[in-house]
C-alpha cells in the first residue's frame, strides 16, 4: 500500500474523470457518440451502447447518462419521518449493467474507481417541458468518496446471496420415472441436425466414436430431464476436484468446499474442537496453535478418515489425506494454511450468517440546510 501510494503522487502521475456517454448510428451507420443536444436527423441513439469518454468535473451541457433519482414521500402518520418538512431524493448505486462500448467491454467492471454525482436542473420557462432541456442551468453536488465494485466471484459478496441446488430424491425420481414413461420427464432438449449426431461407445473412462456417428439421416432429438443433469452435474465435480487440486497444488480450494454434515462420520475430539475454535481466522490465525494441530494424531487421523478415501492415479497414485499431509511436510503448504484447510473440512457445524456492512445513518441533525 505504501509503494502504491508513493508512486501515486510521484510527478506525471494525474488523474482522470471519464463519463459515460451513449452511442448512436450516424448516417453511414458507423457508432458516434450522441451529443448533448441532438438535432432533427443526427445520430439515432443505439439501446445499451456507449463507451466512457473525458469529461468535466461539472459541465454545462450533461452528455453523461444518468440515473434518475425517487422522491421519498413522508409517512403523514409519522412527525418524526425522515422526509418530514423536507424535499429528499434517493437512488440505488449501480453495480451493474447490460450497457457495452462498441468493442463489446461491459460497462461496468472491478478494475476502476468510480465516484457519483447528483445534480438539479433549473428549467427555463420558456423551454418546452418535454425533451431533454438542453439549455436549462445544472447545479451540481460535490462527489462521493472513491469506490471500486466487488470482483464476480467476490466470496464476501457471494455469502451475501447463497444459492441453493436442491439435489433430486433418488427414491422419489425412480417412482415418478416409472409413472411417466419414456419422453415424458421433459427438461433439456438437444437437437442434432442430419449428420451430427455425436454417437460413441465407452470402455470405463475411455470413449470411441461409435461406426454410427454423424451418419444419421435426420434429425435426432434426445431429452434429459432436469434432475439427471443435475445428478451428473454434482457427480463430476466431486470426482474432478481432488483432481485439479493436486494436478496445480491449489490447496486452498479445499477451504472453499464445505458439508454440513461431512461425507464421513469423524469422531472429533473435545481438544480438538475448542482448538478449532480458538484458532482463528485470516491474519489472526494463531501461528504457535497452527503448528501444534499440524502435527497432532488426532488431527491427522480425523483427516485421513475424511479423506482417505479419496484417490486418484494421476498425478501420483495416492489419497487427497496423504497429498496434503505430504506438500506440508515438503514445505509447499504452512501450518497455518493446513490447518485451516482441515478446520473446514471437519467441521460439522454451520457457520453464522456473514454480516452485513451498511452505511452510517444520516440524521437530520447533519443535514446541511440553506
Amino acid at each position: 500500500v505504501r509503494a502504491l501510494a508513493a508512486g501515486a503522487v510521484t510527478p506525471g502521475s494525474t488523474r482522470t474523470l471519464e463519463g459515460w456517454v451513449p452511442a448512436g448510428a450516424d448516417a453511414t451507420g458507423a457508432a458516434v457518440d450522441l451529443p448533448a443536444c441532438p438535432a432533427p436527423g443526427g445520430p439515432v441513439p443505439l439501446a445499451g451502447v456507449g463507451s466512457w469518454r473525458l469529461v468535466d468535473e461539472q459541465p454545462v451541457e450533461l452528455t453523461e447518462a444518468a440515473f434518475p433519482l425517487t422522491a421519498l414521500v413522508p409517512d403523514p402518520t409519522r412527525p418524526g419521518h425522515d422526509a418530514a418538512g423536507e424535499t429528499i431524493f434517493f437512488g440505488v448505486v449501480p453495480t451493474g449493467s447490460a450497457d457495452v462500448d462498441p468493442s463489446g467491454a461491459a460497462r461496468f467492471d472491478d478494475t476502476r474507481d468510480y465516484e457519483i454525482r447528483c445534480f438539479v436542473r433549473r428549467h427555463r420557462p420558456e423551454c418546452p417541458r418535454g425533451g431533454r432541456h438542453c439549455t436549462c442551468p445544472l447545479t451540481w453536488s460535490e462527489p462521493t468518496e472513491a469506490y471500486r465494485l466487488a470482483a464476480h466471484f467476490d466470496l464476501e459478496g457471494c455469502a451475501n446471496r447463497p444459492v441453493t441446488v436442491q439435489m433430486p430424491d433418488l427414491r422419489r425420481l425412480h417412482t415418478d420415472a416409472l409413472r411417466l414413461g419414456p419422453g415424458g420427464a421433459g427438461g433439456v432438449r438437444f437437437s442434432s441436425p442430419p449428420e451430427s449426431a455425436l454417437s460413441f461407445t465407452t470402455n470405463d473412462l475411455t470413449a470411441t466414436a461409435a461406426g454410427t456417428a454423424m451418419t444419421n439421416q435426420k434429425v435426432q432429438i434426445c431429452s434429459f430431464a432436469i434432475p439427471l443433469i443435475t445428478i451428473v452435474a454434482f457427480f463430476v465435480l466431486r470426482l474432478f476436484l481432488p483432481i485439479v487440486v493436486l494436478v496445480f497444488q491449489l490447496w486452498f480450494l479445499l477451504m472453499l468446499r464445505f458439508c454440513i454434515p461431512p461425507d464421513a462420520t469423524v469422531e472429533l475430539g473435545q481438544d480438538l474442537l475448542t482448538d478449532f475454535e480458538n484458532l482463528g481466522a485470516g491474519l489472526a490465525v494463531d501461528e504457535d496453535l497452527a503448528i501444534s494441530l499440524s502435527g497432532r494424531p488426532s488431527f491427522l487421523k480425523a483427516l485421513k478418515d475424511l479423506m482417505g478415501g479419496v484417490k486418484v492415479t494421476k498425478p501420483a497414485a495416492t489419497t487427497l489425506a496423504d497429498a496434503l499431509k505430504s506438500a506440508h511436510t515438503g514445505g509447499s503448504l504452512d501450518a497455518r494454511s493446513f490447518t485451516a484447510i482441515g478446520r473446514t473440512a471437519l467441521t460439522s457445524a454451520e457457520p453464522p450468517a456473514p454480516a452485513r456492512p451498511f452505511a452510517l445513518r444520516v440524521e437530520r441533525a447533519a443535514v446541511v440546510t440553506p
